[in-house]
């Protein structure tokens, strides 16, 4: 058992709880947050310890800031990426292609419908890294 109290109301497609509070929608573990532990300072947000983002126990939330949530989401690998991530409009496939394909870097572009600077990316790996 990790501790966490996992919220049983509206769940969100992202996974995080929600429920209307005197007419406004709020996500439920800042519900939490609030209830046990008082507002949320300003220009924070609040946060998991826990991995788990419809867990509502105010042992498993804190505060912190906008910069803290990103440092904990890339630590814990939760960046969407590939073909997960929504804009993406390549496959891990054709990524594979493009890295073995000695044509122009403007000319592969053209073929894909992609910029010159993203084939430029993929070959140097700045981008699409996870693909072998």
């Amino acid at each position: 058992n990790t501790g966490c109290w996992l919220w049983i109301g509206y769940l969100r497609s992202d996974g995080y709880g929600e429920l209307s509070v005197g007419g406004k929608v709020q996500r439920a573990h800042v519900f939490s947050y609030q209830s046990f532990t008082g507002p949320v300072p300003f220009q924070l947000c609040v946060l998991h310890t826990c991995d788990m983002r419809c867990c509502v126990n105010p042992e498993h939330l804190y505060a912190g800031t906008k910069q803290n949530n990103a440092d904990d989401c890339n630590a814990r690998d939760r960046r969407p990426r590939g073909v997960d991530h929504g804009s993406t409009k390549l496959t891990e496939a054709q990524v594979i292609a493009i890295r073995v394909d000695k044509r122009f870097q403007r000319i592969i572009a053209k073929e894909y419908g992609v910029q010159q600077m993203t084939i430029s990316h993929i070959k140097r790996r700045i981008t699409w890294g996870h693909v072998p």
